[in-house]
């Protein structure tokens, strides 16, 4: 499938992107202006999100075909490579699977593990819940999401994947059939215990999370044996948008090692 996708940047220094569950390209469009003064940023909109096509097929396998296929587009033989939550889960098994590919890789608050339904399901049910023939406004929408959510850093992210259309009717970005159908699959983690990125890796995780915790640190250390973990204190999940200063310097500092 061919991405969407923002650069931003040049020369061939790349640095690769890969947003979270329910996130778009756009989602990293400030600290990617600033990774730009030094590296060539490619950020794609992943299938059945932002900009990308939608498809009913929505796996893990078939996001690391489509990003294969951008690398090949771009004529991309080696980039770094980031990635946040389920992007995080991508670009590990993408490292895992073109360790040729990949110069480093920095995760962002996920484990090479698989995870229970979390918070996550919860925002799933928020969005499904919103009949957007009942509101007239942003507003209106806003005001329902967070007496689902209550939060609102995680508001603000779903109603980026809000757009309205030619006849004022507000309407989902992404494909949300085929993500609530396939959720089961992006909580998991299939690969190999034998394979491994021996490269370096940096695990950024948020202090207010549990997704990367210390009974994670074996399986992380199983594939990704020259790791190193970071910890940015009062930082939930969606670390790099709360504390966006702090994990463009801890990323930087290890990229540019």
């Amino acid at each position: 499938m061919k991405l969407f996708y923002r650069e931003m940047g040049s020369g061939n220094n790349v640095l690769f992107i890969l947003h979270g569950l329910f996130g778009l390209s756009d989602n990293w469009g400030s600290l990617g202006r600033r990774y730009a003064d030094k590296y060539h940023v490619v950020i794609p909109d992943l299938r059945n999100h932002g900009q990308s096509m939608h498809s009913d097929v929505f796996t893990y396998a078939s996001m690391l075909e489509d990003i294969e296929e951008l690398f090949d587009d771009l004529s991309l033989s080696t980039a770094k490579l980031m990635g946040h939550s389920m992007g995080g889960k991508l670009a590990m098994l993408f490292a895992l699977e073109n360790p040729q590919r990949v110069e480093k890789l920095v995760v962002a608050d996920i484990s090479p593990v698989v995870y229970p339904p979390t918070r996550h399901s919860e925002i799933l049910e928020a969005m499904k819940s919103v009949d957007f023939d009942k509101f007239s406004n942003r507003s209106e929408i806003e005001k329902h999401l967070f007496e689902k959510i209550q939060n609102a850093g995680i508001v603000g992210l779903v109603l980026k994947n809000i757009t309205r259309l030619r006849d004022d009717r507000f309407a989902w970005k992404l494909n949300l059939d085929a993500i609530s159908e396939n959720i089961a699959g992006i909580f998991g983690f299939d690969v190999s215990e034998r394979s491994v990125y021996e490269k370096p890796t940096l695990f950024i995780r948020g202090s207010l999370s549990e997704f990367v915790t210390e009974d994670h640190f074996s399986a992380i250390k199983q594939h990704f044996p020259n790791y190193s973990l970071e910890t940015i204190e009062n930082a939930t999940h969606w670390l790099h948008a709360e504390q966006p200063d702090v994990f463009f310097e801890i990323s930087e500092l290890f990229l540019a090692k």
